[in-house]
């Protein structure tokens, strides 16, 4: 008989979950359901520390291939490349990127840094003890250097610092009141986008481009950034007033262009492979910026990369098989 079993690896939810971990309920509900209409057998399986425990589980089934929802262990974000190292131990295929990209796009310095080296414009940054970037007077974001879903970003995350050492104080209160790396990066004040791309490691679709806009921030003197409320607080102005959009004028069409070319240069440059989202903001001038590469996006039907597929006409169960077309072959390169 063909093996049919598909393990979804996901990580640990806990007893009191926050918003954003409620999403994970959701997202593994959706990809269970479209996995079995495909015709797959399914087992769940949560990730920790434990990666031994884990081991175990995976081997007692074991399964044609593997689902990773991984994003983050023991909940911290810059530790979700474990998945991708325990799967590749035991020669496991398993959808989404490999090993060295989630390495590297899990810890935005590491983002950056690379970006930097290859020219791709990225916002300069301040992560103390280093300060050459430090610029007084310019405003800047406080942004964890690990976690996603706006983990730690709220409307007090800009700051205009006159001293170096205020900006490393504000960086340091950050780190202490969550536990984990806060680095300063430069505001770039303009339109936010997002864009999603899908597709095996060399043959890349960029899905329709997003802009988000911040509809009447302004009356409420609020920062146009999409902080943890605008994603996941469903009772705050922000979150209401937050809204995601295709379409664009004629006018639009070069700047798309850049954005297109840029994304490109990010899925080749990181190695990506399977689905990821590269996020941009533009500066007045018309400039794009890469802020953010999301190498395990989430795959909620209310999730951007979902909406970016629906817009390119793809259900949610047609953007599963191609994930799974582009399943990782890394352990057999």
């Amino acid at each position: 008989m063909t093996n049919k079993r598909v393990v979804i690896l996901h990580e640990g939810i806990s007893a009191s979950p926050r918003e954003d971990q409620k999403d994970l309920l959701v997202e593994i509900e959706s990809v269970r359901r479209n996995l079995q209409e495909l015709d797959y057998q399914i087992t769940e399986l949560p990730l920790s520390l434990n990666l031994e425990e884990a081991a175990k589980g995976l081997s007692e089934v074991p399964p044609l291939f593997v689902f990773n929802l991984v994003e983050t262990v023991a909940d911290h974000g810059g530790l979700s490349f474990l998945a991708c190292v325990l799967l590749e131990r035991l020669q496991l295929r398993y959808t989404g990127n490999a090993t060295t990209a989630m390495v590297i796009t899990s810890n935005k310095l590491h983002t950056k840094k690379l970006l930097t080296r290859f020219q791709i414009p990225t916002p300069p940054w301040v992560s103390p003890p280093e300060d050459q970037h430090f610029t007084p007077g310019e405003s800047y974001i406080i942004k964890p250097i690990s976690e996603d879903g706006s983990l730690g970003l709220d409307q007090d995350s800009l700051m205009r610092p006159y001293g170096y050492g205020e900006l490393k104080k504000r960086i340091t209160l950050k780190t202490t009141a969550f536990q984990t790396g806060f680095f300063g990066e430069k505001y770039i004040a303009g339109r936010e986008f997002n864009v999603s791309v899908l597709g095996q490691k060399r043959h890349p679709q960029i899905l329709p481009v997003a802009e988000m806009l911040f509809q009447n921030y302004s009356e409420k003197n609020l920062v146009t950034i999409l902080d943890y409320d605008s994603k996941w607080n469903k009772e705050s102005f922000q979150y209401r007033h937050t809204i995601r959009q295709f379409d664009f004028p004629r006018e639009d069409q070069t700047l798309l262009t850049e954005i297109r070319r840029m994304v490109l240069q990010c899925w080749f440059l990181f190695d990506l492979n399977g689905y990821a989202r590269i996020d941009l903001r533009v500066d007045s001038q018309g400039r794009p910026w890469v802020i953010e590469i999301n190498a395990n996006p989430c795959l909620s039907p209310d999730s951007g990369f979902v909406m970016a597929a629906e817009r390119a006409d793809l259900s949610y169960r047609e953007l599963i098989s191609r994930i799974i077309t582009a399943l990782n072959e890394a352990p057999y390169e």
